[in-house]
């Protein structure tokens, strides 16, 4: 029997799905009698994989890393073999555009399409040039990001005035969209092995989608365990478990990853570098300390103090959600505290008691809605200040509209559509 590295997890948007798959490997490979190594890719991926000297690493990692040639490279750098495809064909099939030009330069059919790059939008004036591909590619048509899996960031546009939108989410998730003639049909795959004595076609497989007009992100999901969430636990997208998931530890969750999304991407606060001989965090202790405690007692020592008592704090208002997203009442036998506070330049803003009282005064803080709509604007326009966009902007800081009314209202902005260039 064989020694077996499973690479699961990892960055991707798809860590939740691939921590799971790895886990039904695992699951497989020991039936089976090998021995297995379970490997949550991150910073010390090849340092386990050196310690481990595995016979053969099985791929289960989704999405960005996993599926794009990334890992494929560098395990054969390491000399470890693997599954999956090899680095060139990942490369080719992770994205989008280069696959539909290789079948397109083989002759084999695929639906019109047309890419653009987020830098032809900005400098080229690209998005002028959309009245000629939508008069080419026909309604409806499909938006999506050139290199994402799951169906993420696929969008259907049914007429002109859906298509600036469409972009926005497909360029949230990639700096290159694909614009596709939509096909009616069915969604079939087949799995081909490369066995010894020639490849091997495994049994066609029809996804069929049961609720939604096409087989998404969420679909490839639903045959895992349903974990229901008791009701009011936790509101908003800092709810959603997927998102949760991957601001945590393999093995527990992360006040510091959760707090510092907020302390930057809701506050706008600049994150200094990390200093020298920190000390790494203790194991979880389980039945001895809540990670509250172990985060507030470890970060208390040397120079760590000054820093995470910034955003600690934040994130220890998630902390009746663990690693999976999972609502708990207790860690282990342990109650949970999630009373705590948040501080701008060393003043407090507000005291809050929970993940839905957090969002609910974040969403009435005026400095979250100033750095939010700064960030669009700078997507939007390219700068966080526009003409064009500044009354919308101010409309949305005084509560006038709402934030999908906002994109709304920047997507459908000349300087955004149409990217002109002063002068």
């Amino acid at each position: 029997m064989s020694r077996v590295a499973v690479l699961k997890g990892g960055r991707s948007l798809e860590r939740l799905v691939s921590l799971r798959s790895g886990q039904r490997v695992e699951e497989a490979l020991e039936r089976l009698g090998h021995e297995v190594v379970a490997i949550d890719a991150g910073a010390d991926m090849v340092e386990r994989l050196r310690a481990a000297r595995p016979d053969v690493a099985f791929v289960a990692l989704h999405g960005r890393d996993g599926e794009d040639g990334t890992v494929q490279e560098l395990l054969e750098a390491l000399g470890v073999p693997y599954t999956t495809a090899g680095v060139s064909a990942c490369i080719r099939c992770a994205d989008k555009v280069l696959a539909k030009h290789a079948l397109r330069d083989a002759g084999i059919p695929t639906p019109e399409f047309v890419s653009f790059s987020q830098a032809a939008v900005e400098e080229l004036g690209a998005a002028q040039a959309l009245p000629e591909v939508e008069q080419r590619l026909g309604f409806p048509l499909v938006v999506k990001p050139a290199r994402e899996g799951s169906s993420l960031g696929v969008k259907f546009a049914r007429t002109a005035a859906d298509v600036p939108a469409a972009l926005v989410a497909a360029f949230a998730y990639d700096s290159k969209v694909l614009l596709e003639r939509y096909v009616a049909g069915s969604d079939l795959a087949v799995s081909v092995l490369e066995r010894a004595d020639g490849p091997q076609a495994l049994p066609v497989v029809e996804a069929v989608p049961l609720t939604e007009d096409f087989y998404d992100f969420e679909a490839p999901a639903s045959d895992y365990d349903v974990v229901e969430r008791p009701a009011g636990r936790g509101i908003g997208l800092l709810a959603q478990g997927a998102v949760l998931a991957t601001l945590s530890q393999p093995n527990g969750s992360s006040p510091t990853k959760r707090g510092l999304w907020i302390y930057k991407r809701l506050l706008c606060n600049v994150v200094p570098p990390v200093p020298p001989n920190i000390p790494e965090l203790q194991p979880p202790q389980p039945g001895q300390r809540t990670t509250r405690q172990r985060y507030e007692e470890d970060h208390a020592q040397g120079g760590c103090q000054a820093c995470h008592s910034r955003w600690d704090p934040i994130g220890f208002g998630f902390e009746h959600f663990d690693q999976a997203g999972r609502y708990r009442e207790t860690e282990g036998t342990l109650p949970i505290d999630t009373a705590s506070r948040v501080n701008q330049n060393g003043e407090q803003l507000f005291e809050f008691n929970g993940q839905e009282d957090l969002m609910t005064q974040l969403v009435e803080e005026p400095l979250v809605a100033q750095c939010l709509s700064g960030y669009v604007a700078t997507f939007a326009f390219g700068e966080a200040l526009s003409c064009s966009g500044e009354t919308k902007r101010a409309d949305f800081m005084a509560g006038n509209i709402g934030f999908v009314d906002y994109l709304a209202s920047l997507a459908a902005e000349p300087h955004f559509t149409q990217r002109a260039v002063a002068p």
